[in-house]
């Protein structure tokens, strides 16, 4: 077995505007294809925290892949925080350790 090196960012999106569907579904709509065609992709995924908020995980190959996938989807997040006047967060982000999927 070898060791396989990703890079995740996971950030919070509180939102004062719309619902939790509406941001989900402009989220796959506008972000995702841009991830899915952007190299090193691996997976990304939507977690409902509560009502008014949303988590986002997205995991690359590695941190400059997953750098240049959130440039390319730069203009379309920064539409989606404006619509849904969304809340400024830091992300966290890191060097998976273990991952596993069906």
């Amino acid at each position: 077995m070898h060791a396989i090196t990703r890079h995740a960012r996971i950030r919070q999106m509180t939102f004062g505007t719309g619902s939790a569907q509406e941001v989900r579904d402009r989220l796959e709509a506008d972000v995702l294809p841009i991830y899915l065609d952007s190299p090193g992709y691996v997976s990304y995924s939507i977690v409902w925290a509560d009502v008014s908020t949303l988590i986002t995980i997205r995991v690359f190959d590695d941190l400059d892949t997953l750098e240049a996938a959130n440039a390319a989807a730069s203009a379309a997040s920064a539409q989606i925080v404006a619509d849904f006047a969304v809340a400024p967060s830091e992300p966290s982000e890191g060097e998976v350790i273990l991952f596993d999927s069906i």
